[in-house]
This record gives structure tokens, C-alpha cells and sequence, in this order.
């Protein structure tokens, strides 16, 4: 009985909802229907007008964007003009003061990439397993000390030797001795001009950067060298198309 009265109060609670279903109340349903579509309406327009606004505004964005891109590319251009012009003017002076080395064979002047590289001859300017200069080294420093001071950019001496293995009291390896007559170098130069000392770089290779095979005597000749280098202010890699006589 109790099952059978359960099922009996379910059965009405259905056909109950099954009437309150079936009788719509026409003005509701028409006002929640005008309401619906007022607002379906409403939104597609939103999407449509606006929408052309947002891809205006973007397309604004971009060209702006592409303006100011195009205005750090042209000054990046500049900025790479102004540094590649420096260093063709330092390259032309320091040709000029050293043309009798240069004629002699006892200096060279190169350009190479964002850099103007001069190279002495260690027969010339550099005693014989030492780091001293040559008398006629000083002159020559001098006249390169006055270039560098006005050049910009930082400097970079490094010392080079041959594959002849050295130890002495003073020079335990071609890394001291290379390291002692780049060292040496950068000193005479603070002396003759007032170049800030964090330009000024140091550097001892040892024989890691042979300009020639270790074949003969003549080519070991090549490899014992000092070198400045003089490497332009942005850091970029300009290149330099003068060329060397």
C-alpha cells in the first residue's frame, strides 16, 4: 500500500507538470521573444560596426608600428654609416703617418670588417726573446698614440710568437712572452697620448694564430708579431673598402 501510494502521488506530480507545460501564457512568451531577439540584434551589431573600428585601429597600429620599425632601421643605418665613415678616416690617417714603415715593410695597415689593424714586425721594433722596444719603436708609437686618441672605439694590442717553444728566468712560455711585449706596447702608448684606459685591451696568443705555415724560418718570422686593433664603437661588423697599397 505504502509503494502504491508513492507511485500514485508521483504519477500526479507528473500529469501536474505536464499541465503547467502545455499552458503558455502568450503575452510572456511574446514579451521574452521580442526581448531574445532585441537582444541577438543588438549583438550581431556590435560585432559588425565595431569590429571594422578594432581592425582599423589595428591596421593604424600596424602602420605605426611598421613606421617606427622603419625609422630604427634608418638610424641603424645611420649609426652603421657614421662608424664604417670613422673608421675609414682613422684607417686613411694612420696609413698616412706610417707611410715610410709602411714603404719599408716594417708596419702594415689593414681593414678588416669593423676594425683597423696595425701590424708590427718583431725583427724591427722587439729584441730578440724580450718584450723591449727598439728605439724606433717610440717614434712610431707616438705618432699611432696621437691617431688613437681622437679614433674611438676600443683598442686592442695583442702579442703574437712562433711555434718555438721558449723558457727563461723571465718568460716561462711564449704565453708570457707574447702577453709582456703586448703589455709593453700599451704602456709606450699611454705615455705619448691620454687614451682612457678602458679602451685598452691586452692580449698574449702564443703561436694560436699563425698568419703562415710553420714550415720554414721565413714563415715562423711572420707568426712573431704585435698587433693593434682598433675596433669601431657600435660593435658592428662595417666593412672598411679601402685599399691597402
Amino acid at each position: 500500500m505504502v509503494t502504491f501510494a508513492n507511485l500514485a502521488r508521483l504519477l500526479m506530480a507528473f500529469f501536474v507538470l505536464m499541465m503547467s507545460f502545455s499552458s503558455v501564457d502568450l503575452a510572456k512568451y511574446r514579451n521574452v521573444s521580442e526581448s531574445m531577439s532585441e537582444a541577438f540584434n543588438d549583438a550581431l551589431g556590435a560585432f559588425d560596426k565595431p569590429l571594422d573600428g578594432r581592425i582599423g585601429e589595428e591596421k593604424a597600429d600596424s602602420d605605426t608600428f611598421k613606421e617606427e620599425a622603419g625609422n630604427a632601421a634608418s638610424q641603424i643605418g645611420e649609426s652603421d654609416d657614421e662608424a664604417r665613415k670613422k673608421m675609414q678616416e682613422t684607417f686613411s690617417t694612420l696609413k698616412s703617418v706610417l707611410r715610410k714603415e709602411v714603404t719599408d715593410g716594417k708596419v702594415s695597415v689593414e681593414s678588416s670588417g669593423n676594425s683597423v689593424i696595425i701590424r708590427f714586425d718583431d725583427a724591427a721594433y722587439f729584441t730578440a726573446g724580450s718584450e723591449g722596444l727598439s728605439p724606433a719603436m717610440a717614434p712610431v708609437l707616438q705618432r699611432v698614440a696621437n691617431v688613437l686618441m681622437s679614433s674611438g672605439g676600443t683598442i686592442v694590442v695583442e702579442g703574437h710568437t712562433d711555434s718555438q717553444p721558449i723558457s727563461t728566468e723571465r718568460f716561462r712560455s711564449n704565453w708570457d712572452l707574447s702577453t709582456a711585449r703586448a703589455a709593453s706596447v700599451v704602456t709606450e702608448l699611454l705615455h705619448y697620448a691620454p687614451i682612457d684606459n678602458d679602451r685598452v685591451v691586452v692580449q698574449g696568443h702564443a703561436d694560436t694564430k699563425p698568419v703562415a705555415p710553420n714550415d720554414a724560418a721565413e714563415n715562423r718570422a711572420k707568426h712573431r708579431r704585435v698587433e693593434i686593433h682598433i675596433i669601431s664603437e657600435d660593435g658592428q661588423n662595417t666593412t672598411i673598402s679601402v685599399p691597402t697599397p
